[in-house]
């Protein structure tokens, strides 16, 4: 019977070396990541987020961060794109002359994005953002993702849909950011229109899309995808149809719109484009890539879940500066930010614990950890325009929908979101968010709701609109995403190097040797013993002065005998003939007994 693999790695210490930068988030996030996963995906893991820190980092300073911080599409043509109410209208992109490499990014800074700071650490610090988001998605496909692949869709992933959303979301000038105050049928009319491209290239994605190279023709067509874009058309076709009636059902839309959307979504820090997007984006790679070989019939516990607690309270701590950073100064706000991101964490892990406990018996360490990140997550969006009770119930309350979702919604899904990516970030993004739109009430203790909204009933209605079409948006894009990668570099190892580990398999290298079963441990012990015994033994000879030379006794002190090779046999502490302390001397020279024996004799 052998150690259990689990059990016996974790009485070894190990020695990763997890990169740190922009913060130090994206190392404590590979912290958690790298260590929850199995003995033989460790490296690959580390390498995916490596990866990620240095492809994103480039592809920012290039083009990255002009397509999400530039000046707005729509308002930097000459003239300006007005829609039929007169207003201009925002964009999801900003344009990508402003910052190419990162021209006229310096001291000065942009005004309408932060005023106090050079523009220069405003991309520095948005840059924090653009690398963790990709990161994230890594989770719910772990363990047998291509790492060719998924580097292209890293790539691909971040000017498609990262940069677009973050520019809608955060740009003074983004189209989600302007709702409200742009024509509320032109954004319907483009969201309906890109909508129907997004139907059409599934729907002839699904039909046209070369299948797995293990089935039964070379071009089988993709049913999922086909079933897919056909579900979307029906969905779509409502529309189509219902707007037959076009003047009422106008007018209707805009009453709605104007109704509801008075202000943008509140999202201090990132709750809707990092965690949201990325928790779908995790769970249709999930749905995509395939569940793991061995799910539900093989082990497939954490490495370690020691360090993944210390990842853990790194993020903790680090989510300070993630928080109270969006403040872009030292000020009251930033304390807010601060403290509320404190409590809610707290509230959320005595949460999960509670919940472990009573449903489980036990609270468990991992359960801590995920209770942590739980909370974090879902006072992103909230930490500044909430007060400190009302973190506390959005961490609570987080901490408790994300049990739900790490244990019956993923089995409702039936899906392998490998480590928990839409189950904590995904649900405590959207929990969050929502909550924010209640909490925010000034009766509640909250700052205040965005311009134009004087109710909870409106500011939640925002909230949920704005949580509604980044779910959409990110999950039919993420599907285009991966359809594309996969078209050009499989997405998914084989069976043969998902069995063997990533590690070895994708980057020919092992985090440590593997781990020892009884037989072997014990004949390492034995060899050990015998040849500390051998060297007692000739260190015991030396004292003796054991010559090399006269093996009839010649050269020998007077009134000593001496054997074949030349140790004295007896003198004034033993008896004639015998060698002292368990040596036996024979005509081939000294020796060595058992260690059983030598110690008895010396006992």
């Amino acid at each position: 019977m052998g150690f259990d693999m689990f059990q016996f790695q974790a009485q070894r210490p190990t020695s990763q070396g997890i990169v740190s930068t922009e913060g130090g988030l994206r190392s404590k996030l590979a912290a958690i990541f790298v260590l929850a996963v199995r003995h033989k995906n460790v490296i690959s893991t580390i390498m995916q987020s490596f990866i990620t820190i240095g492809l994103i980092s480039l592809l920012w300073v290039f083009l990255g961060y002009s397509l999400a911080f530039g000046d707005d599409i729509n308002y930097s043509d000459n003239p300006p794109i007005v829609g039929p109410g007169g207003r201009r209208q925002g964009s999801i992109y900003g344009n990508p002359s402003t910052y190419y490499f990162f021209k006229d990014v310096g001291a000065a800074p942009n005004t309408g994005l932060a005023a106090t700071i050079p523009n220069l650490l405003y991309a520095l610090f948005q840059l924090m953002f653009a690398v963790i988001t990709p990161a994230l998605i890594t989770g719910g496909f772990a363990e047998r993702v291509n790492f060719p692949a998924l580097a292209l869709f890293v790539l691909l992933w971040h000017f498609v849909l990262y940069c677009p959303l973050a520019h809608s979301v955060w740009h003074f000038n983004g189209i989600l950011k302007r709702f409200g105050t742009l024509d509320t049928h032109a954004v319907c009319s483009h969201m309906l229109g890109g909508g129907a491209h997004v139907v059409w290239v599934c729907w002839a994605g699904g039909l046209l899309v070369p299948g797995s190279a293990q089935g039964d023709a070379a071009h089988r067509n993709n049913v999922p995808f086909t079933l897919l874009g056909t579900a979307l058309l029906w969905f779509g076709w409502f529309g189509f149809n219902a707007g037959s009636a076009l003047a009422a059902n106008v007018v209707a839309v805009q009453a709605f719109c104007t109704t509801n959307t008075a202000a943008g979504a509140l999202d201090f820090a990132g709750g809707t484009v990092v965690h949201i997007n990325a928790g779908i984006a995790g769970l249709v790679g999930a749905y995509m890539v395939g569940p793991r070989l061995g799910l539900g019939r093989e082990p497939m516990k954490p490495h370690n879940v020691t360090f993944t607690m210390v990842g853990a309270a790194l993020l903790w701590v680090g989510w300070f500066g993630f928080n109270a950073g969006s403040n872009l100064e030292a000020n009251s706000g930033a304390a807010l930010a601060f403290i509320n991101t404190l409590l809610a964490t707290a509230a959320a892990v005595l949460a999960w614990l509670v919940v472990e406990a009573v449903t489980k018996g036990k609270p468990s360490m991992l359960g801590g950890a995920s209770g942590a990140v739980a909370g974090l997550v879902a006072i992103t969006p909230a930490c500044g325009t909430v007060g400190p009770m009302g973190s506390l119930v959005i961490g609570a309350l987080a901490s408790v929908c994300c049990v739900w979702g790490v244990t019956g919604l993923k089995k409702l899904l039936k899906v392998d979101d490998a480590l928990d990516v839409f189950g904590v970030h995904g649900i405590g993004g959207i929990v969050g968010a929502l909550l924010t739109g209640v909490f925010s009430a000034p009766l509640l203790g909250g700052t205040g709701f965005g311009p134009g909204n004087t109710t909870i009933a409106q500011q939640l209605g925002v909230q949920a609109l704005g949580v509604s079409i980044t779910l959409v948006w990110s999950g039919v894009v993420s599907v285009v995403v991966y359809l594309l990668t996969d078209m050009i570099i499989p997405m998914r190892v084989d069976e043969a190097s998902e069995r063997l580990g990533l590690d070895v398999s994708q980057h020919g290298e092992k985090m440590m040797s593997p781990p020892l079963d009884d037989e072997e441990f014990l004949n390492r012990i034995n060899a050990s013993v015998h040849s500390s015994v051998h060297n007692a033994n000739r260190a015991r000879a030396a004292d003796w002065n054991v010559g090399s030379g006269a093996a009839n006794g010649a050269g020998s002190p007077a009134g000593h005998a001496a054997g074949s090779n030349g140790v004295p046999l007896s003198d004034n502490n033993s008896h004639p003939g015998h060698l002292p302390n368990g040596l036996a001397s024979s005509g081939n020279g000294i020796q060595r007994v058992s260690a059983l024996s030598l110690a008895d004799q010396e006992g």
